[in-house]
């Protein structure tokens, strides 16, 4: 049963004020859900951690450098070196130290020289002057002609002759000897040539007419010029001319290294 002011006048003399509404309730500041309430969580040792060293990077291993196998070949002349095999073993098993497998190819070496067939050189004029004596020391018999000749020779190095035999291979070099060159039959020019003089004896001339003929002064005429060719140097000059048309074309075949020389050693 409610109570206005006059049926209450004690209570309100003693509080000496007049009644004021009651203030509205307070609010809790930032006000936690229920939700949100944080179970309590039991504590566990946290565990120490463990450092792990980095492991150092491997170190490749070095290279390894082929050494060159010793063959047969090498314990050979190791042996040969050292005493302990003879040079008539070696030649009795056949081998031949010196050439090794990368030697140039004997057989190539062979038919590119042949294939150069016949080189010679131009004829050169050929002069020479010679004295015939048939006669004798007793008075009246001399019988002596002088016949200045003239003609023409040449030389020539036939190189398809050339065969295995006439290769060598030293230190992997091919040492070539090519054939010796040959003179060719010399020309004699009559027209050019003559009789520079003659010495008879009055029985050579008048009584027995066995002078030196013309005939028998060009039949010597034809060999003086094959000598005097050869005092010249025509046989020399063709053999050089071999021995550089053989290197050029070697030198084509891909062999740069070689030596050449004539059988004369020109």
């Amino acid at each position: 049963m409610a109570l206005d002011a006059a049926t209450q006048p004690g209570r309100l003399a003693r509080s000496g004020a007049s009644r004021a509404p009651a203030p509205p309730p307070r609010r809790p500041r930032n006000p936690r859900p229920a939700s949100a309430r944080l179970d309590t969580v039991p504590a566990f040792p946290t565990p120490t951690p463990t450092l792990t060293r980095p492991r150092p990077a491997p170190v490749p291993d070095p290279p390894q450098v082929d050494r060159p196998r010793r063959t047969w070949i090498g314990w050979l002349a190791g042996a040969l070196t050292a005493g302990l095999v003879t040079g008539g073993t070696v030649a009795a098993l056949g081998v031949n130290i010196l050439s090794s497998s990368s030697d140039p190819d004997t057989a190539a070496i062979v038919a590119t020289v042949q294939h150069l067939g016949t080189v010679g050189l131009p004829t050169h004029e050929v002069t020479t002057t010679f004295t015939v004596d048939d006669g004798s020391s007793l008075p009246g018999l001399a019988n002596q002609a002088t016949y200045r000749a003239v003609g023409t020779d040449g030389a020539s190095v036939d190189l398809t002759t050339v065969r295995a035999d006439d290769i060598q291979i030293i230190g992997g070099v091919p040492h070539l000897t090519i054939p010796a060159a040959q003179l060719a039959t010399p020309v004699l020019d009559e027209r050019l040539s003559s009789v520079a003089g003659r010495h008879e004896g009055f029985l050579t001339k008048n009584l027995l007419n066995d002078g030196v003929s013309l005939d028998e002064l060009r039949t010597q005429a034809r060999s003086e010029l094959t000598t005097a060719a050869t005092t010249q140097g025509i046989p020399a000059a063709a053999e050089q001319l071999a021995e550089a048309d053989v290197r050029s074309a070697l030198r084509r075949a891909g062999i740069t290294d070689v030596t050449v020389t004539s059988a004369t050693g020109s």
